[in-house]
């Protein structure tokens, strides 16, 4: 019985220098005469409000953070799955489903078409996989040079100018003009 007790005593006390051996100077100082176990509690109790401040501050940049039209969505998203890694080990993951609808949610309108096919289709993804879907996309929008937008904008100009061509938007208004 006294060989177990001495042997846990023993132990203790390596421990405590192990831990005591890694700590900054100022922490060897507060915990030079304590044992493992109050050293653990005590380090518990002053870390742990740290912790919650980093993870709120790790997660509100998380959600905060938005991708700026015409950057790199493959920086985006690996910066996002920092933030996602980074609360993992804060002790505060959430699966890749919230994980991946807050990336969507940071994408600029660009990818809007690419937002709305993704929920439409509603199958579930890593993140990984999100990141290698949006570089294709990211890659078509490239090659496109966003002329889709073009056209949309080129469209609505043609059609007021064949309005104003034909004189229907006159006759419309000289209509009205004559009715009052």
């Amino acid at each position: 019985m006294k060989d177990a007790r001495s042997k846990h005593v023993n132990d203790s006390t390596e421990v405590a220098c192990t831990m005591l051996a890694t700590m900054t100077h100022e922490l060897q100082k507060t915990f030079e005469f304590h044992e493992a176990f109050e050293m653990i509690e005590q380090m518990r109790v002053v870390f742990q409000v740290q912790a919650k401040q980093e993870r709120f501050e790790t997660l509100n940049a998380f959600i905060g953070y938005k991708m700026a039209e015409g950057s790199f969505v493959s920086a985006h998203v690996l910066k996002m799955k920092a933030y996602v890694e980074q609360l993992t080990r804060l002790g505060f993951s959430f699966g890749d489903k919230i994980a991946t609808y807050v990336i969507l949610a940071s994408l600029p309108k660009s990818f809007n078409q690419f937002v709305m096919s993704f929920i439409m289709n509603d199958r579930e993804r890593s993140i990984n996989e999100l990141y290698n879907m949006l570089k294709n996309d990211e890659d078509n929008i490239k090659k496109s040079g966003n002329s889709q937008v073009f056209m949309i904008r080129e469209g609505q100009i043609s059609k007021k100018k064949i309005c104003n061509n034909t004189g229907k938007g006159k006759g419309k208004a000289a209509k009205k003009g004559k009715g009052k």
